[in-house]
């Protein structure tokens, strides 16, 4: 049977929860029934307490729960058995409590004895009991050592500290807690492993929008919530996925869908510490690949006339040090190389000659160079949301600024997806960057052919799939829907790195550069999770896909049967240089 149960959201949602008819039924001796759920409505940090001290089944609060639209919230706590020791709603949990300008809200499933000798509460204590219960007592207990400690979020609570208080009340009987600030949300497995629970991360698209188990029905077919990201608590599974069970003692702290610390693992999963160096993005040596890349067209009748725009040399800047490039278009044909309007070198070719094939062969030497991703702690340390742009920036960074032309109700979801990543880091800028890179590779699904050019961030976002270049067009509509410039960047990348999605560099690949504010644009590679490096060649960059096709062109004569294209990338490094 389900006894507590923990839902943290990456947005706000409103599920509809239902006490289904066998809760009602179980009779357990030294067990007095009720329930009880806290939440905290969309942006307020004043929790909202429901509970029912009898559990009765014809309960005017049990069916109104299970019909209120109202929740909206991103942590959901629920205490559904063992409620209480006396039928009284100031026994019943969860319990709460005020500090720090925001509420306190926990709930307790074991038991204790001794506690009043051992969590000593004095007249002197900041926080007090109004029950009689052992669970309540601890609750203030607990709350008396954060505050003592100086902490005012679970987020600043010392670890080990926050360890030894748990493992103290742990040693008086059967423990398992959920708290929550508000903000984050704190689950502790009693260390004997009593009722143990378990966890599961759910993202979109979800196979089912029910969480079900013997006793309480969680339904989220509400259609904004089933773009909802979460990380639930149960002690009993609630779907046929995958849910790991926690080990005895273990503390997890999650926030907005995301594990941020995990006890066992002794270290703080922040999706921004994962894959980032401190100070270099990659290697301390430069290196030197080379690049060959053939795109060949077929036809079965002959194509008169035809114009190419080709944009297949490489960068040559401070970073990148161009060495040597070739481009053979076969068969022969006027060019002509300029740069464009984003600065970057480009080919115009025009064949005025009849032909059943055309072979584009560049062939490139390039030296690669670590690049910092910050100069020092007055670039960005102090940078946070809402990014400020003065008058002139913003007329030179226009084009990078402005999300895709989408449906207002598109838009409007991937915003408020995009202040999901704020909200979990805390305004800190480079963090929330970081975080839409490492999320957008984990929850997201690489598949070939899952999409097309006109696939939208929007599609990509609801199907949570596609390439290389989907997932660089959801990075930039979010970025940009958070006012931070985001440009699309092509060019290959070295395969020899173990990177999970190896195939996107079959052809060309395609990563997100943004603008930091006194460091400049930075790569980020959300296909695999990473920030670009001495591993990603660049060649060129505008405000999307179309601004820089490595190869597009137009036929104005013949040619009007099936084209066929074939491409070949290959990407080695010759040396390692100092």
């Amino acid at each position: 049977m389900t006894r507590i149960l923990g839902i943290s959201f990456d947005g706000v949602a409103s599920p509809s929860i239902t006490l289904k008819p066998g809760y009602f039924c179980v009779q357990e001796k030294a067990v007095s029934y009720g329930w009880g759920y806290g939440w905290y409505q969309e942006g307020q940090k004043a929790a909202t307490i429901l509970k029912d001290a009898t559990a009765s089944d014809s309960s005017a609060i049990n069916q109104l729960l299970t019909n209120w639209q109202r929740f909206h919230s991103t942590v959901f706590i629920c205490h559904l058995r063992g409620a209480a020791k006396s039928i009284t709603q100031q026994s019943t949990q969860p319990f709460s409590r005020s500090y720090a300008g925001r509420d306190w809200i926990m709930l307790h499933n074991g038991d204790i004895s001794h506690y009043k000798e051992v969590l000593k509460l004095d007249e002197n204590s900041v926080f007090e009991p109004l029950g009689k219960t052992d669970s309540e007592h601890m609750f203030c207990w607990l709350m008396q050592q954060i505050y003592l400690s100086g902490a005012r979020r679970l987020a600043d609570i010392d670890k080990k500290q926050l360890l030894h208080w748990l493992s103290t009340i742990n040693a008086l009987g059967t423990v398992n807690i959920m708290l929550s600030d508000g903000d984050s949300l704190l689950v502790y497995q009693d260390i004997n492993h009593f009722n143990s629970l378990k966890w599961c991360r759910r993202h979109p698209p979800y196979t089912s929008t029910v969480l079900e188990s013997d006793d309480v029905k969680v339904d989220l077919s509400n259609s904004f919530d089933q773009a909802r990201t979460m990380v639930v608590f149960a002690t009993q599974a609630m779907t046929n996925e995958n849910w790991i069970e926690m080990q005895p003692g273990q503390v997890l702290i999650v926030k907005r869908g995301w594990i941020l610390w995990d006890s066992v693992k002794k270290k703080i999963e922040t999706p921004q510490a994962i894959n980032l160096p401190t100070k270099l993005v990659t290697a301390a040596e430069p290196f030197i690949m080379t690049i060959y890349h053939h795109t060949r067209y077929l036809y079965e009748t002959n194509v008169e006339l035809s114009k190419h725009l080709f944009y297949l040399q490489p960068v040559d800047d401070e970073v990148q040090k161009l060495l040597s490039f070739e481009l053979t278009i076969t068969p022969g044909c006027d060019q002509v190389v300029f740069d464009d309007v984003f600065n970057n070198r480009g080919t115009f070719a025009v064949i005025n000659k009849p032909y059943k094939e055309l072979s584009v062969i560049a062939k490139s030497t390039v030296k690669v160079k670590p690049q910092t991703i910050y100069n020092g702690p007055l670039a960005t340390n102090a940078q946070k949301f809402p990014v400020a742009w003065m008058p002139w920036q913003q007329q030179t960074l226009l084009p990078f600024l402005l999300p895709p032309e989408l449906p207002i109700a598109n838009l409007e979801e991937l915003s408020e997806y995009a202040m999901t990543f704020v909200k979990r880091n805390d305004g800190d800028f480079l963090a929330v960057l970081n975080d839409i890179n490492h999320v957008i590779h984990e929850d997201y699904t690489y598949q070939s052919q899952s999409t097309s050019l006109d696939t939208t961030p929007y599609e990509v976002y609801v199907a949570r799939k596609g390439v290389c270049q989907d997932f660089a067009n959801l990075f930039i509509c979010l970025a940009r829907l958070l006012n931070i410039p985001a440009r699309y960047r092509t060019g290959y990348i070295y395969t020899g790195a173990e990177y999970e999605n190896k195939i996107q560099s079959d052809a060309s690949h395609a990563w997100v550069e943004v603008y930091i504010p006194m460091v400049g644009w930075r790569g980020y590679d959300p296909t695999n999770g990473i920030l670009a490096g001495v591993d990603h060649i660049r060649v060129a960059s505008g405000r999307n896909y179309r601004d820089v096709t490595p190869t597009s062109g137009t036929i104005y004569e013949g040619g009007s049967a099936k084209e066929t294209m074939e491409i070949e990338v290959r990407v080695t490094r010759e040396e390692q240089s100092g």
